[in-house]
């Protein structure tokens, strides 16, 4: 059944205009209230980001500050450089000794014994001196390869080796050289900063 309307068509025209009127009042009404709702978030994110963008520049303008303040700091920091490089240069490329001496020391077997070391470096190559005895040959040139491990020597050499017979006993004093080789740049060592 279809329901039947007693009604005249100019009102059912009316009506008809009334609820398209209304569902464009309402849509306008939704968009507008759409349109401030978004100006509304926008405006209150832009208020936050301009807040931390002032921020941000006014951190900005205390570490520049502190900047000048410290900008006699880095006067003093270009003499310690400088100070620094020259010490270097006086320097020159003198051998860790203290390297050397420990890694003498690890190296030597048991049955080696040093009765005399001396070295010398004149800035570019040095010289180093053992003097010593052992029981045997083979401990000799033993130690003879290890040092010649030793990343600072080079050349390593058995000069001599004299057998003698001392209290009852056969011993082999020796006579080892080797050249010293050139350490790192003194500025690179512990105790001079270059920043």
């Amino acid at each position: 059944m279809k329901p039947i309307s007693l009604l005249p068509p100019q009102i059912k025209i009316r009506q008809r205009e009334y609820r398209r009127r209304l569902f464009y009042l309402l849509a306008g009404a939704f968009t507008l209230f759409t349109f401030v709702l978004l100006n509304a978030v926008f405006f209150f994110l832009s208020a936050a980001v301009l807040n931390r963008l002032a921020l941000v520049q006014q951190e900005r303008y205390l570490v520049r500050q502190q900047i000048d303040a410290l900008g006699e700091y880095a006067a003093l920091h270009e003499q310690a450089v400088a100070t620094a490089r020259i010490l270097e240069d006086a320097l020159g490329k003198e051998p860790d000794r203290h390297a050397l001496l420990l890694a003498l020391a690890l190296e030597a077997p048991t049955g080696i014994h040093i009765s005399h070391l001396s070295d010398s470096f004149d800035g570019e190559r040095g010289e180093l001196l053992l003097l010593g005895f052992a029981s045997d040959h083979d401990t000799i040139s033993f130690w003879v390869e290890r040092l010649e491990a030793i990343p600072q020597l080079a050349q390593v050499d058995c000069r001599l080796t004299v057998e003698r017979l001392e209290h009852e006993r056969t011993i082999i004093h020796f006579e080892i050289s080797a050249v010293i080789e050139p350490g790192e740049p003194a500025g690179g060592r512990k105790g001079i900063v270059d920043l």
